[in-house]
């Protein structure tokens, strides 16, 4: 063969590309690239639709044996039925009354979930059934404070006044505790300690009323505002409990503007921190005995040290206002674990933010039943009993008790 032959063979060789083994095996690792990245996409949505599926299924049953409860709290004592339940996915729980506690007992279905449903911290109502999502949260009133509760904290604030009476408030007052469930440890222990909002050409002592937002349980958050005046400056100053949190949210709000708000903590149930601030960090932290306190901002704060012995304090612009003052388990580090969910702006989307337990990667949707006009028992001496069922097929007595004062007793029993 001549050397232009050869070269011609080479030539013609190149031009054909790749082998037909060659290309076979590239063209089956782009299918399996490709089937991978739509399957990715498609197995989250299709859990989604079964999950979804799975809620309106027990919707339906739900309402099948509402119709049922009814039927039999209008008959004779001692009427009953029997209903099927069935379901794949979740729990049913039956809560028998706490009469003490205004608790008249209730029925609801439990599901984690990827689905949005319904949205993180808020509820629905479908005719007799409540549709909701994390809503943990309680707010009750006495004489003299707003008592907010969750899952880790309960937060008392002072009640002052009213809309048509207003009164002094000190603003370093209005805070009065917060307590840590899961250490059993309190924030504040002496008239001395406080949250002390300093306010540019402000001072503590002003005038105005607090109120709640909303009172009531199964809340997705509570909200207490108080609603302040200083010569021909109104101002409020919020404070927020949502469901899961570890901290209490606050934000000072006004038409006029502030120069500065600067957030100090005065605790002597808390060891002075390291002065390491920061403002790229957002946030001041002391920590003792596993628990952490801090003031975190949700954009950069300005400056933010220790001023005092047992005081932290967080100064910020007043367009930027929005505060977490947190309260939760853990070590020096914990909060700076989180600060990048307060950075790309996702903290707040989060199905259960905080600082201190684990980030909840599922939604949990309640569907609930409960009554005003009778009470639900889950045992027949009418304990305060609790059955959870998890998924499978059931059959439940549903049974007339008598009335007492004034209410009728329905037994739900598991055969």
């Amino acid at each position: 063969m001549d050397r232009c032959k050869a070269c011609r063979i080479k030539a013609e060789n190149a031009k054909k590309g790749i082998s037909p083994l060659l290309s076979g095996v590239i063209f089956t690792a782009i299918i399996i690239t490709t089937t991978s990245i739509i399957m990715g996409g498609i197995i989250p949505s299709l859990n989604d639709v079964r999950d979804t599926v799975v809620i309106d299924s027990m919707q339906e049953s739900m309402n099948y044996l509402n119709q049922y409860i009814e039927l039999v709290a209008q008959e004779s004592e001692r009427s009953q039925r029997v209903v099927p339940l069935s379901f794949s996915k979740g729990t049913f729980t039956i809560n028998s009354a706490n009469t003490s506690e205004d608790d008249y007992g209730k029925l609801y279905f439990e599901i984690e979930t990827d689905s949005l449903a319904v949205s993180p911290r808020a509820s629905r109502k479908i005719g007799d059934i409540t549709f909701s999502s994390n809503t943990n949260v309680s707010a009750c009133a006495n004489t003299t404070d707003f008592t907010l509760e969750n899952e880790h904290l309960i937060v008392y604030i002072k009640r002052s006044g009213n809309s048509t009476d207003h009164v002094t408030i000190n603003t370093s007052k209005l805070l009065k505790n917060i307590h840590l469930k899961d250490t059993s440890k309190t924030l504040f222990s002496g008239v001395s300690d406080h949250v002390r909002f300093s306010i540019t050409g402000i001072p503590e002592m002003v005038t105005g009323y607090v109120d709640a937002e909303k009172l009531g349980n199964d809340l997705g958050a509570a909200e207490i505002i108080a609603y302040l005046n200083y010569s021909t400056i109104k101002y409020e100053i919020h404070f927020i409990l949502e469901s899961g949190t570890d901290y209490v949210k606050i934000r000072v709000i006004s038409p006029q503007y502030f120069d500065w708000v600067e957030t100090n903590v005065v605790s002597t149930n808390f060891v002075t921190p390291t002065s390491d601030f920061d403002s790229s960090k957002k946030h001041i932290v002391s920590a003792t005995a596993g628990t952490v306190l801090a003031i975190v901002s949700d954009n950069d704060a300005t400056t933010g040290d220790v001023s005092a012995s047992n005081m932290i304090y967080l100064n910020q612009p007043f367009k930027i206002n929005k505060i977490y003052l947190v309260f939760t388990p853990g070590q020096k580090g914990t909060v700076a674990d989180r600060i990048h969910y307060i950075n790309d702006g996702t903290f707040e989307d989060l199905y259960s933010p905080s600082f201190g337990f684990g980030i909840d990667t599922k939604n949990r949707i309640r569907l609930t039943l409960d009554y005003d006009s009778m009470s639900l028992y889950a045992d027949d001496s009418k304990n305060k009993t609790s059955t959870k069922l998890q998924a499978g097929t059931y059959n439940l007595l549903v049974k007339n008790m008598g009335v007492t004062d004034g209410r009728t007793d329905v037994l739900i029993k598991l055969l």
